[in-house]
């Protein structure tokens, strides 16, 4: 059966894989010191892939129903993961859904790739829409893919910053109001001040 150890001062501790070794310590007076060895194994769960898995739906895009016309680029995805992030999109997904000749009150949206609803966005590159999306699909900032030099980080950022409030998803503007209170510095203060009146922030 388990024993619990009695306290004890200046005794070793170590974590080998799935357990913790404690080992000696004083128990009852500096005198009295103790050589047993104690074992405590820790709860093992297997690892979460669901990250992981929808890094791979974005990134291979089975199934995708929803298509978005940004610029010169079309931007695919899958609409119920889109709708769930953001009620601005699901919105304007709803409004050309609804558009269509054939749209029924009691329809559903055509959930094929044969027919993805294409849906047209303005005021947003396609470099912001792929990070908010990413985060749409894993609730993280994807800044790996930030190209160039810190400030073009920055400047990256307050543009996702803007987008955020307009796609109405909270966490993302936490996250990157984190990310910018990080990174403004006495070298990119007067650049990011300027760029923030550009994008009227």
């Amino acid at each position: 059966g388990s024993q619990i150890p009695s306290g004890r001062v200046f005794h070793t501790a170590a974590v080998c894989g799935d357990s913790m070794y404690v080992f000696g310590g004083t128990v009852d007076s500096l005198a009295n010191r103790s050589g047993e060895l104690y074992r405590f194994k820790f709860s093992s769960f297997p690892k979460c892939t669901l990250v992981d898995n929808f890094v791979n739906l974005l990134h291979t895009l089975p199934f995708y129903d929803v298509s978005f016309a940004i610029a010169d680029k079309e931007i695919k995805a899958h609409a119920a993961v889109v709708a769930a992030r953001s009620p601005y999109l699901r919105q304007k997904i709803l409004e050309v859904f609804q558009a269509q000749d054939n749209y029924s009150h009691t329809a559903l949206p055509p959930f094929t790739a044969d027919q993805p609803i294409k849906v047209s966005l303005e005021g947003v590159s396609p470099e912001t829409f792929s990070h908010a999306l990413h985060f749409m699909y894993t609730d993280r900032l994807l800044e790996s893919r930030i190209q160039g030099k810190p400030v073009s980080q920055v400047l990256l950022m307050m543009e996702l910053y803007k987008f955020s409030l307009l796609i109405e998803t909270k966490r993302l503007e936490l996250l990157c109001m984190q990310y910018l209170e990080a990174s403004v510095s006495e070298d990119n203060a007067l650049l990011i001040l300027e760029n923030a009146s550009e994008l009227n922030l």
